[in-house]
């Protein structure tokens, strides 16, 4: 009986023999703009995680398709905000005691 060549082989090292010695570069970058998942994004958004599936699978976000996975990039999300931000009207008047009265738009 004659065992496979696969299992007598050494082991291959993980890095080239060149750069053993080599110093590691172990700082950390923070991606100014990552990706997002549903969940996070839903967690970004303060919405439900079934609106913000909607929100992808209806595309009204742009999209970043990794295999069969979608991911929204934050900027993405940043957008969607400031298009769904409605101007506040500013009070019209103040009542007798200093207040303001928010008075309703004229149609």
């Amino acid at each position: 009986m004659s065992t496979s060549s696969f299992a007598q082989r050494p082991a291959r090292p993980l890095a080239p023999r060149a750069l053993a010695g080599a110093p590691v570069d172990t700082r950390t970058v923070e991606n100014p703009d990552p990706l997002l998942t549903k969940a996070e994004l839903a967690g970004y958004l303060n919405i439900s995680e079934r609106a913000a599936r909607t929100l992808v699978e209806e595309r009204r976000l742009d999209v970043v398709v990794i295999g069969r996975s979608l991911r929204v990039r934050r900027s993405t999300a940043d957008r969607y905000i400031a298009a769904c931000t409605q101007v506040a009207s500013r009070p019209a008047a103040t009542d007798s005691y200093g207040r303001d009265v928010w008075l309703p738009r004229a149609a």
